[in-house]
């Protein structure tokens, strides 16, 4: 096959901006019955010379678009979108066909000249064909010439276009041709998104109307027209006197520059309204099935009620029940019935059922189903008692239900706390600044934080403005007051993460000082430090009433304090601290200011408050030993609820690994977390149903009980 011919010394140079990033499409698949055709079409531009291969890997690569001709021929297209972006654009007044056709207005005879593939005819410069590189199956290949397309003309002209030149000047052009009066520009829908769905109905209406207006900005801008809908309250929404909510009112803003106006038409007779009823619901994800399947074990395992029917076929197969006809009937009570003889006098059996009084004896299959009928919901222990003994009954019904109440995991997660357990009082140390107690208070709305220092034995107490509270900081702080004070032999501070970190253990091993962290969520254990943040807070709060500096504030409070009578000890912590005294604002004589010796009245008077605070507290609190042993399975606190639903106990099953007092150590069954709590934070898991029935058995002492009700056990 000949080459393609090309104008004689034409070369286009393709002008590429080289700061647009190259873009390698991937293939396109093509379809089966075309392959074939559109090889022999590569083989063919290939050996014409229209095309050429490509030796090695491409930066620009294009995809194959086939276009099946009405012969039946392929015509070879490639998308060039990506690569057009690439192409510098040269700025030339080209002529349009509106201003060439006047020009041959008188023209008669117009020259057929129909160049097969013309549009071939010009070459491309080599340094730019690589722009044009396009991917099929055969591999890649370029283009060497250049393609376009043109207009056809003739002396009669073509139907179309007549009308096209002429209407912008003859009246009523359109009704040469009534067809185009009764067909419609195009039909147009959209589905909503997530957040849309979540709309009032009246907001979807005019997000509809909106979006159909823009939709179709080609035929409406410029024109006026109607939009016909068939929600009424658009009318008022989209009209000029309405004060619609901010949303509506930016879509009435996107429409003023619309000729238009909304008009009311009933649904019945809305041709668009069909559209809005023949949606197709998308197929259902696996993620969907699973919770479907899901909610299915879910129904099917909630309680289903017992019928009167079930109660007298369990009751006819219940060796129980049989026995207990019996003893009713012969009045030999076996062992295995003995609680029933106690109420031999209000035993009877009808049409099947034994019933005690009004009540009926609930076979022991059948006990578990009602067991979970009756705390559907979750009743509380009385309430679900209360709700059995109006209908049902069997030995030991109360005791069932309490075990199923103590049982369930729900009633269990979100049922109220612990008690505590009785205080603990530390015992005051030997002298001042041995043990010592550290926090953070913060933050202050100016973003400062305070770091507080309280000596146990004085009660003698530092505070630091921190505009940091990183471990630095924190480290940098101590090494100040150290310097002056010297160090102590233990610090107890809380779980924040800078006195955990290992900057802060190495600052305080080096200098042999023994760090105790309290447990996580539970402040009342270094008690001292926080029970001083509630004093300062209260200062700095009237400070800030009364308009004052509250860092000049903090200062004389520190004076004040330092100064004041401790109401524990009886002395000032300057004077406990120190041995001596502080000069203040208030006059002193000389001999208050003479160093005072320490005695053994301080530590009764402190172990003597302590108790009594202890026992007032205990009291208040309901503070109470806590049964937990090691191996008891417990459930922890959820301390960082999300919202209002959000469980008070973790789901997560915890063992009991180490206790000391009230402080507990969990580890986590799953996991192997270990976790460490205080005893309210715990939740101790009573059992299951099934453990419960076994110890509900009755016993051999039991089984002696006598005939009188009333006999002592």
């Amino acid at each position: 096959m000949e080459k393609f011919p090309k104008f004689k010394d034409v070369i286009i140079h393709l002008p590429i901006d080289n700061s647009i990033p190259p873009v390698s499409q991937p293939y396109r698949r093509i379809p089966i019955p075309l392959e074939a055709k559109i090889e022999n079409k590569i083989e063919e531009l290939k050996q014409r010379d229209i095309i050429e291969p490509v030796v090695g890997s491409s930066k620009w690569v294009s995809p194959v678009v086939p276009v099946l001709k009405e012969n039946g021929e392929v015509r070879l297209c490639i998308d060039m979108r990506r690569a057009n972006e690439a192409i510098i654009r040269e700025n030339h007044p080209l002529p349009t066909m509106d201003n060439l056709l006047p020009k041959m207005k008188d023209a008669k005879v117009f020259t057929k000249l129909d160049i097969k593939d013309a549009f071939h005819q010009i070459e491309i410069h080599p340094a730019t064909r690589h722009i044009t590189t396009f991917i099929t199956s055969k591999g890649l290949f370029r283009m060497t010439k250049v393609s376009f397309l043109g207009h056809e003309l003739s002396a009669e002209g073509e139907t179309i276009g007549k009308i096209r030149f002429h209407n912008k000047r003859i009246q009523s052009a359109q009704n040469n041709w009534r067809t185009t009066k009764f067909l419609r520009p195009g039909y147009g829908h959209k589905t909503l998104t997530d957040c849309e769905r979540r709309y009032c109905q009246t907001e979807k209406e005019a997000l509809a109307l909106v979006w159909a207006v823009e939709h179709f900005h080609i035929f409406l801008y410029g024109k006026k027209f109607e939009l016909i809908t068939d929600h009424k309250p658009l009318e008022v929404i989209f009209g000029t006197k309405s004060k619609p909510c901010a949303r509506i009112e930016r879509w009435v803003m996107r429409l003023q520059s619309y000729d238009h106006k909304v008009v009311y038409q009933p649904g019945k007779t809305n041709i668009a309204d069909s559209l809005s009823r023949l949606s197709k619901d998308a197929e259902k994800s696996p993620i969907q099935l699973k919770d479907n399947h899901i909610c299915q074990i879910v129904d099917f395992a909630r309680p289903r009620a017992v019928s009167l029917k079930e109660i007298i076929e369990s009751s006819m197969n219940d060796q129980e029940i049989l026995n207990v006809k019996e003893g009713l009937y012969s009045n030999i009570w076996k062992d295995d019935v003995k609680l029933y003889k106690i109420f031999q006098n209000e035993l009877c059996f009808h049409e099947g059922i034994l019933l005690r009084g009004t009540r009926i004896v609930i076979p022991s299959e059948l006990r578990k189903r009602v067991l979970d009928a009756a705390h559907e919901e979750h009743p509380g222990i009385v309430s679900m008692k209360a709700r059995l003994r109006t209908k049902v009954w069997w030995p030991r019904c109360d005791k069932s239900a309490e075990n199923i109440v103590k049982a369930c995991k729900g009633c269990t997660l979100v049922s109220t706390p612990c008690s505590p357990n009785p205080m603990k009082r530390r015992e005051l140390p030997t002298g001042p600044w041995i043990d010592i107690a550290i926090d953070l208070m913060g933050p202050l709305p100016s973003g400062d934080h305070l770091f507080v220092v309280v000596d146990y034995y004085s009660r003698y107490k530092e505070v630091k403005i921190c505009r940091k509270i990183t471990s630095t900081e924190i480290v940098e702080k101590l090494k100040e007051i150290f310097s002056r004070l010297g160090n102590p032999t233990s610090i107890t501070a809380d779980n924040g993460r800078q006195f955990i970190s290992e900057e802060f253990k190495s600052f305080l091993t080096e200098r042999n000082i023994t760090l105790f962290n309290t447990v996580p969520y539970w402040p009342q254990q270094n008690g001292e430090v926080e029970r001083q943040n509630r004093d300062i807070l209260k200062r700095l709060k009237i400070s800030i009433a009364e308009n004052k500096d509250w860092k000049e504030s903090l200062l004389d409070y520190l004076t004040m304090y330092n100064s004041t009578p401790h109401s524990v000890t009886g002395r000032t912590p300057s004077e406990l601290f120190f041995n001596r005294r502080f000069r203040d604002k208030l006059p002193m004589i000389n001999d208050a200011m003479e160093r005072i010796s320490q005695d053994t009245e301080i530590k009764d008077r402190d172990q003597e408050r302590k108790e009594k605070g202890k026992e007032n507290g205990d009291r208040k609190r309901k503070a109470e030993d806590c049964d937990l042993t090691l191996g008891d399975k417990v459930y922890i606190k959820n301390m960082n609820k999300e919202n209002k639903l959000s469980l008070d106990y973790n789901p997560e099953t915890y063992t009991v690994e180490n206790r000391k007092g009230g402080d507990i150590t969990v580890r986590n069954d799953e996991t192997g977390q270990i976790r460490r709590r205080n005893v309210v934070h715990l939740k101790k898991i009573q059992g299951e149903w099934s453990v419960f029935q076994d110890q509900n058995k009755i016993t051999d002492d039991e089984m002696n009980i006598g005939t009188n009700p009333r006999s002592p056990k």
